[in-house]
């Protein structure tokens, strides 16, 4: 998949995205959620393939989504809550309206 990401939207998301591709974290690695009710988003990013896994680390990065978001948005998944994002991300597949607590890092 490429990706053009957006580190002005959200740099701190963007710098640990890049990271984990450099270490190749992701390789090999399955999505493992589609979700079709509500939101309509493809989430990828856990190396269990569980939805539970991630790098060993969090790190909040600030939310300043607004709105809904795009078909063809990228943003990082996490709990909700600040200082809960790690590896896993989500590709929006159909315009989708969910609380900005997810950041977004390109498209």
């Amino acid at each position: 998949i490429e990706l053009t990401l957006d580190a002005a939207s959200a740099p701190c998301a963007v710098h640990n995205f890049r990271h984990l591709v450099g270490k190749r974290f992701y390789d090999g690695t399955k999505c493992h959620r589609l979700v079709t009710e509500g939101i309509r988003i493809i989430q990828c990013g856990d190396p269990t393939g569980t939805g539970s896994g991630g790098p060993g680390y969090r790190y909040d990065d600030p939310k300043t989504k607004t709105g809904g978001y795009a078909r063809g948005v990228v943003g990082m998944a996490n709990r909700g809550t600040p200082g809960t994002n790690g590896s896993q991300f989500f590709i929006v597949y159909e315009d989708s309206e969910f609380p900005p607590h997810y950041p977004v890092i390109g498209r």
